[in-house]
């Protein structure tokens, strides 16, 4: 009964272990990419302001955000310089200002930042006519909910393994009772 169940259940087994990656993969890759739309709206709104003459203070507001504690959204205006001119995030002066080189007028280039450890960033990065906008996030949330994505799907493989493994050993079961009572009516 042991080779039958393992020959009924291997091929399904190993079917659903190839799979289950992408239990996870396809939700995780879905939060990742979203996790820079709160930025992009900030980001867009500061160039359109400063492209139209509007001051880069004033772009980035009055409020202080603490990239190593909030979740808060924040905004950083570069100079053609590459220089920091106004920003709202502290910390933000440390930007990898290389990433600039990648940005084309009118277009956006996200880019995950880590300015230190356990602070990730989720940040967007736009030109103007000036220099550039750089509006970012921290992952935390994102992190957690990605955290619970895995767990979710290490479970559903679990489940799908012992399903399929029940399975095999009920149709072995009435196999094998089949079998036992074609050679009892022989």
């Amino acid at each position: 009964m042991l080779r039958r169940v393992l020959v009924l259940w291997l091929p399904v087994a190993l079917a659903v272990t190839a799979l289950a990656p992408f239990l996870y993969a396809v939700p995780q890759q879905v939060l990742r990419s979203s996790a820079n739309d709160p930025q992009t709206a900030p980001a867009t709104d500061a160039v359109s302001a400063l492209d139209a003459g509007r001051d880069p203070r004033s772009v980035v507001g009055s409020d202080r955000v603490d990239l190593t504690r909030s979740l808060s959204p924040w905004v950083a205006v570069f100079d053609s310089s590459r220089h920091l001119v106004a920003t709202s995030g502290e910390g933000v002066d440390a930007y990898a200002t290389s990433v600039f080189d990648s940005v084309a007028p009118g277009e956006r280039h996200e880019v995950t930042w880590q300015p230190s450890a356990n602070v990730r960033q989720a940040t967007v990065v736009m030109r103007w006519n000036q220099g550039w906008i750089v509006s970012g996030r921290s992952l935390a949330l994102v992190e957690e909910r990605e955290n619970q994505v895995l767990l979710l799907a290490t479970v559903a493989w679990l489940a799908a393994l012992a399903a399929s493994l029940l399975g095999a050993v009920v149709v072995s079961a009435i196999a094998n009772a089949s079998d036992n009572h074609a050679l009892r009516q022989h």
